[in-house]
């Protein structure tokens, strides 16, 4: 088990996470396990007070993305705590339905709903039904932990859609 600096400023300690079974009662409503969780149940589990984590998030210290106006910490940058034993659910999936998408990341669905309808938030849309690209979710996530920043959704889902197109052809 690896430990985890504490994001405290002269406090410089180690701790050292245990495995968590659950996150909060959204979490057993979804079988799979929780691609992010909102900061203000991400900085318990690393033992440091909300502002201390939203700090270090904002000040570009600690991995997170800004969904509308929710950060979400992705469950990798939290090191080896999980939420369940497998955090890569449904690898087999191309995309994922709104609902479920919520869940994994842990905000609203009507946060999500909002987002994808306003263009800042990866989605596509098959008839009625709007799904999130599994790929995408992956890489959004992925970027926040490789970046150890803040990931504002809307900015990272414009350069993907952008990344999509062909040169030359305009969205």
């Amino acid at each position: 088990m690896t430990a985890i600096p504490r994001l405290g400023g002269a406090n410089t300690t180690s701790i050292t996470p245990t495995t968590v079974g659950a996150l909060g009662d959204g979490v057993t409503d979804f079988p799979g396990a929780r691609l992010a969780v909102p900061i203000d149940e991400a900085a318990p589990l690393l033992d440091v007070s909300y502002n201390t984590l939203w700090r270090a998030v904002r000040e570009n210290q600690f991995a997170g993305v800004r969904i509308r106006d929710r950060i979400v910490i992705p469950i990798a940058a939290l090191g080896d705590l999980r939420v369940s034993p497998s955090h890569k659910r449904e690898t087999a999936s191309l995309a994922i339905g709104l609902r479920n998408t919520a869940k994994l990341i842990g905000v609203s669905y009507n946060t999500l709903w909002r987002a994808s309808a306003e263009g800042q938030f990866p989605m596509t849309r098959i008839r009625s039904r709007v799904l999130v690209p599994r790929p995408a979710l992956d890489s959004l996530l992925d970027a926040a932990v490789a970046s150890a920043a803040l990931i504002d959704a809307a900015v990272w889902t414009a350069e993907w859609k952008s990344s999509l197109m062909p040169d030359g052809v305009a969205a």
